[in-house]
């Protein structure tokens, strides 16, 4: 369900001590998870509207509800022109056997601030290629007017994910489909597509790819929307991988489509079909969007970040200056796996190295991303897997990020929520005594001076901003 809320929720509070009778016990979707509430019944209707141009048909329950399912059909026309038509994600599973041969959107009393989209776990066409389920929408029919336009798309959404992949596990990739759907469909006045991204922001630890606020809460009491502000990394997808207006979505999609029970692929292998990299420097790629939010946007960030302020920011692990140096820095609360970790370096432009290097009692892989700015105005990168050695001549600030790939052979079925151990130095090295210097380049990804990586490591460093005007919860649905 897309935001804004009727109430602010509470504030985030970080307890780091989950109760370990709940976690230590083999995991499974977090208690209350829509996707495995049961579905009940459909809500009693007292008439419908059926479109002229699409197989939709919207009911209401309460006389006087006619003007909100107009409104409601319009949104939802615009949805499949725009996230079907144009776009190219799958259509709707119909016919939907029981109750007719449209998709059925319902304003019905829930709360007023949710929506759900419904599915039934069977497979409804065999030998397509895809697990495509049967679907109904349902809205709270006291939501705000002007909130239909980002609630219809967003749920629209999930019934094109279930028709591709009902069976996917990530409730992530689920809601960061779905909100960023609304900026694709409806544009930015009406989508609110980043009203969660402070959540995301706030809990770099948290595993980027399958973390969300139903286990935050139920295991941890930290309250948070943060597979909604997961959008982050699914409109960095569109704009740094993609053409910048949407068609990357899709593309995910069909990339973890399969007909099979197994959930495989996954989002993790998704994700590395659609972006080319490896699961690491798709990840770094993600950190980079992360960092270069307000004061430090420039324009390999996101198009929308150049205006976001200080609670879309992510927070520093460290902030160390050259006199600290060298020293070593276990990050708290350690990144969980496809988690993240932050440090700021102040550094003055004297010549030497910077290394950065990550250890791991347990061979946790690791991934390293270090963005510099430079005293002439020049930016750059470095990324590697264990290791980067970074010139600082001329080099202000550096920031880096550090993202947990897990154990060897880790999948994103399997658990995630352990903490690393990773602990990343840090050591300037003056002119010519680096002890690499007369060996082989120390850096793991053969970069070059301004900062592009070539290569396995490669990171695409161009940002396309161009933007198409749009008109515009799986199960989805807030606390």
């Amino acid at each position: 369900m897309p935001v804004p809320l009727a109430l602010p929720p509470p504030p985030v509070e970080v307890h780091l001590e989950a109760d370990p009778a709940l976690v230590d016990q083999a995991y499974s979707p977090p208690r209350g998870s829509p996707r495995y509430r049961s579905r009940g019944t459909r809500p009693a209707t007292i008439d419908s509207i059926v479109s002229e141009t699409y197989p939709i048909r919207v009911h209401w329950s309460q006389a006087g509800d006619r003007g909100r399912a107009v409104e409601v059909m319009g949104w939802a026309e615009l949805s499949w022109a725009v996230q079907v038509d144009e776009l190219g994600f799958r259509e709707p599973v119909l016919p939907d056997d029981t109750h007719g041969p449209e998709l059925d959107i319902y304003l019905s009393d829930l709360p007023g601030n949710e929506g759900w989209t419904w599915y039934e776990p069977v497979d409804v066409v065999t030998g397509d290629g895809y697990m495509g389920a049967t679907v109904y929408i349902e809205l709270a029919r006291e939501l705000p007017m002007s909130w239909y336009a980002s609630y219809v798309s967003h749920e629209f959404n999930h019934a094109l994910q279930n028709a591709t992949d009902f069976t996917e596990e990530s409730t992530t990739v689920r809601e960061a489909s779905s909100v960023a759907a609304q900026l694709w469909t409806v544009g930015h006045d009406d989508a609110y597509w980043d009203w969660d991204v402070p959540d995301f922001q706030a809990l770099p630890w948290v595993p980027v790819l399958v973390g969300d606020g139903w286990w935050l809460w139920d295991y941890m009491e930290i309250w948070s929307f943060y597979e909604y502000g997961a959008a982050l990394w699914m409109i960095h997808l569109d704009e740094v991988h993609g053409d910048g207006d949407g068609s990357m979505g899709p593309r995910l999609w069909e990339a973890m489509a399969a007909e099979t029970w197994s959930g495989e692929p996954d989002v993790a292998e998704g994700l590395q079909t659609v972006t080319g990299l490896d699961l690491g420097g798709a990840l770094c790629s993600i950190a980079r969007s992360r960092v270069l939010v307000g004061e430090l946007w420039d324009d390999r960030g996101l198009a929308d970040a150049e205006a976001w302020g200080e609670e879309q920011m992510v927070p520093m692990a460290a902030e160390l200056a050259l006199d600290d140096l060298p020293t070593d820095v276990a990050p708290d609360p350690a990144p969980a796996v496809t988690g993240q970790a932050f440090f700021d370096v102040a550094l003055d432009g004297r010549d030497g190295d910077l290394e950065v290097r990550v250890e791991s009692e347990d061979e946790l892989g690791s991934a390293l991303l270090v963005l510099w700015w430079g005293d002439d105005g020049s930016v750059g990168e470095e990324v590697g897997s264990d290791q980067v050695v970074l010139p600082t001549e001329g080099v202000e600030r550096v920031i880096v990020a550090l993202t947990n790939l897990g154990p060897p052979g880790w999948d994103a079925e399997d658990y995630a929520w352990d903490g690393g151990d990773q602990v990343v130095h840090f050591e300037y090295w003056e002119p010519d005594t680096y002890p690499g210097d007369e060996e082989e380049d120390p850096t793991s990804c053969g970069c070059v001076g301004a900062g592009a990586a070539t290569g396995w490591w490669a990171l695409p460093l161009g940002l396309i901003l161009a933007r198409r005007r749009r008109g515009g919860g799986d199960s989805s649905g807030r606390r």
